[in-house]
């Protein structure tokens, strides 16, 4: 009889104990942008690693680089945050609540070197990342 309430009683403890602090600990919330130290290397790093990515589309001159962004800026990155880190960098083309777009140019088009790197931010009503959509074109102006 006592190891049947001893085990019952465990059992409530560590259920009130999870279940007490709240659904969104059980899960890795991010982190708030007040807490986030901005790398000042970390964007020129993945604008490297997206302009060293391969064209294989040759009608479209295009690539989905959207996998390379996130690995930067995962998802649930605070807004705040992704400003501070294209800080400089990158011209805004639009900025409204819940979208971010970001456009990167290197190299001219009458040359034939030309790489435009547009990424698009789409938030949540708290400001974090939830999806982002980000491609590399090749401009050929010859």
């Amino acid at each position: 009889m006592k190891v049947w309430q001893v085990s019952f009683g465990l059992a409530a403890i560590l259920s009130l104990s999870l279940f007490g602090c709240g659904a969104d600990t059980l899960h890795s919330a991010p982190v708030s942008s007040q807490q986030q130290t901005v790398n000042p290397k970390g964007i020129d790093m993945m604008i490297n690693e997206i302009y060293g990515t391969k064209i294989i589309d040759i009608r479209s001159q295009e690539v989905d680089v959207s996998s390379i962004v996130l690995k930067y800026l995962p998802v649930g990155t605070t807004k705040e945050y992704i400003m501070d880190f294209i800080k400089n960098k990158c011209k805004v083309t639009e900025n409204s609540y819940e979208k971010l777009a970001i456009h990167h140019r290197k190299g001219e088009g009458y040359l034939g070197s030309r790489r435009d790197v547009n990424i698009i931010f789409y938030f949540d009503k708290n400001k974090q990342l939830n999806r982002v959509f980000a491609s590399l074109d090749k401009s050929n102006n010859l």
